[in-house]
């Protein structure tokens, strides 16, 4: 199959998910639309999938397709053939997650609103982690089930209920940020993890674990650089490089915020999207979709400030604003909490809550 009959088979499919994007009122009924025609395209016995992937991942660059509707488009087909090759979406040879490490250098950065700190170096995944690498967790024999994980986390009916049932993505694909897990699910991904690297995962010890969560120092540091900027691109809005509510068609600014609307732009893509598809966002360092996209959990405690208590219940901080909300969350200076139990009859688990992970060394 030529690149050019690739293309054009591939047409139906990036149509139907760039309806998607537009339309997340309709999305359960698109979404299960749309996984049919990835599976009968797998199937077909002219499938090209090498030929696709090449089209897919070209077409994910700025350089290639400027329309970012298509690019979020073929975010998602890749997603749902599972074909995304790029470093730090899928797993490694061992069947862990891999990991495409930033390092973000030790010094001096702006924090909050002038605020000056002080970080040794430390290393961030530049994106999220994916499904494909959560749900190696899920499945392990000695992953997700094993209390091993779970054990000295709040003793409360709330977080034994998390640890009973494991969470679920809700939009399927491979290559997107795992959108089901909540803050207790999190820490169990990184403990196993670290276990699995030959590390270890007591929770008073977290700050020696092969893998974490970042703090939230330490993310507005990956997020931000030493020149305390606003956004990770620069002290301007700019529209386009990043993947939230530009529309803010819920009013959460003026609901939530009680500031001035939302309504700054016209792009809303209608749920997360592939890692790395809007690199004018990046941060200083590269770390990519810091501000949009999912809510970043932190190792931080949002009443104490602690990133070292582990075994209580009280919110911890998330960063960075999602594909949900309006400019007004997704900055770096924004700061909210996150209720590890939820809240009342609540469910911690939702499908706008994501994490990056954070480690001393590569692994």
């Amino acid at each position: 199959m030529t690149p050019a009959a690739a293309d054009k088979t591939l047409t139906p499919l990036l149509q139907s998910l760039h309806t998607l994007a537009e339309r997340y009122e309709d999305f359960a009924a698109q979404l299960a639309a749309a996984e049919l025609q990835a599976q009968q395209l797998r199937a077909r016995p002219d499938a090209d999938l090498a030929g696709f992937q090449t089209t897919l991942v070209a077409m994910l660059d700025p350089a290639e397709q400027q329309d970012p509707y298509l690019r979020v488009a073929a975010g998602r087909v890749l997603g749902l053939l599972d074909l995304d090759p790029r470093q730090g979406v899928g797993l490694n040879a061992a069947g862990l997650p891999a990991i495409d490490w930033v390092e973000i250098p030790a010094g001096e950065f702006i924090y909050q609103k002038g605020e000056r700190l002080t970080l040794p170096k430390f290393y961030i995944s530049r994106y999220h982690i994916t499904r494909k690498q959560f749900e190696v967790f899920l499945n392990a024999e000695d992953g997700f089930a094993d209390p091993r994980w779970w054990a000295g986390l709040a003793e409360k009916k709330e977080r034994f209920a998390v640890q009973k049932t494991p969470p679920h993505q809700v939009f399927r694909f491979w290559n997107h940020p795992f959108d089901g897990a909540c803050w207790y699910d999190a820490i169990a991904f990184c403990r196993w993890w670290s276990h699995r690297l030959g590390g270890i995962h007591d929770l008073e010890r977290v700050s020696e674990w092969k893998v974490r969560l970042p703090s939230e120092q330490e993310w507005e540091k990956a997020a931000r650089g030493s020149d305390g900027r606003r956004y990770p691109w620069g002290d301007a809005w700019q529209s386009g490089y990043a993947n939230f509510d530009e529309t803010d068609r819920y009013d959460f600014q003026e609901k939530s915020l009680k500031i001035q609307s939302g309504k700054i732009g016209s792009r809303y893509y209608g749920g997360p999207t592939a890692p790395g598809i809007f690199p004018q966002g990046a941060s200083p360092y590269g770390v990519m979709d810091m501000v949009g996209t999912m809510w970043d959990m932190t190792l931080t405690d949002y009443r104490s400030g602690r990133n070292d208590d582990l075994s209580d219940y009280y919110p911890r901080v998330i960063r960075g604003g999602t594909w949900f909300t309006s400019e007004g969350y997704c900055h770096n200076l924004q700061r909210v909490m996150h209720h590890p139990h939820g809240r009342t009859n609540g469910d911690p688990r939702k499908n706008d809550y994501g994490f990056r992970v954070c480690a001393s060394q590569p692994v």
